[in-house]
């Protein structure tokens, strides 16, 4: 089947985290239906349902999916919804409650092990931007106070890592936050923008049981992300940053779902994992 997720290389070139773990996770968890030549379209992680998906003429399986950018699209028979992301998305589509069980990105955990030999490695704080966040100031502010670096267009494997091994997560991109819970390690949420789609935060936080209450990082009269390399404040702008990432890694508690909720999610999603399989072998989607 063909994987349908958000990928722009005009705006984003070398890809974001969330939507490229689409190709990364479905050929582990079924390579059989994401190697098929099947006339059908798996739209999976991402808030990717949407108007794009108006003119397809392929039967679709929407998977862990979730609305939240551009128009919702009304359902029609050639659709088959197996999960959403949270309560809200399935409130926006009009169907069963039921069906919002979580973000498949949670299934992270069933298909990766960090392999992580040196289980002594003294563990440091991560900081994962926004895409579309300008990163080089960040990044510097990082080196300089000693956490992990880590640029959401990197390689999958690299970024898995690095969360696995992390001590906690702050993450202005989602799915820095939701990977993060899956492999039990904790993660706090941020915004250095005030644009950030709260919609779809607050979707898979519900749907996980968890309260949305991002550390605003913006400053209205000067803000980190406003500054270019070349620009004199390049100084005054860096230590805002840090101060700001040191404050919230000591004062702001971070998060992480109850174990019970997450083991309860994984197995509704190995469910209906089952049931999209099953589906598949009896021809829905040819």
């Amino acid at each position: 089947m063909k994987i349908h997720y958000w990928n722009d290389n005009l705006k984003c070139p070398k890809g974001n985290f969330g939507d490229e773990l689409n190709l990364w996770i479905w050929p582990k968890l079924i390579p059989d239906i994401a190697e098929s030549k099947d006339d059908g379209l798996l739209v999976g992680i991402g808030t990717v349902i949407n108007d794009s998906l108006f003119s397809t003429s392929h039967k679709v399986a929407i998977f862990g999916s979730g609305v939240g950018y551009g128009q919702t699209p009304k359902i029609n028979e050639s659709w088959r919804i197996y999960c959403l992301r949270g309560p809200r998305t399935a409130s926006a589509l009009q169907v069963n409650p039921e069906l919002a069980v979580t973000d498949a990105a949670l299934l992270v955990r069933s298909c990766y092990s960090s392999n992580n030999s040196n289980q002594d490695l003294e563990k440091s704080i991560l900081f994962m931007p926004h895409w579309q966040t300008p990163r080089f100031l960040w990044e510097r502010a990082c080196q300089q106070i000693g956490f992990t670096y880590v640029d959401p267009s990197d390689a999958i494997e690299d970024i898995l890592l690095k969360i696995s091994q992390a001590k906690f997560v702050i993450t202005e991109a989602m799915h820095g936050a939701i990977v993060a819970d899956a492999l039990r390690v904790p993660w706090i949420p941020i915004s250095t923008r005030p644009s950030i789609n709260t919609f779809k935060w607050l979707d898979w936080c519900d749907s996980m049981q968890i309260e949305y209450k991002p550390v605003n990082l913006y400053w209205k009269r000067f803000t980190v992300n406003s500054i270019s390399q070349e620009n004199p404040l390049t100084s005054l702008a860096l230590i805002l940053a840090t101060q700001g990432l040191n404050w919230i890694a000591n004062s702001v508690t971070p998060k992480l779902s109850e174990e019970k909720v997450l083991i309860q999610k994984e197995k509704l999603l190995h469910q209906k994992l089952d049931e999209f399989r099953l589906d598949w072998q009896n021809g829905l989607f040819n």
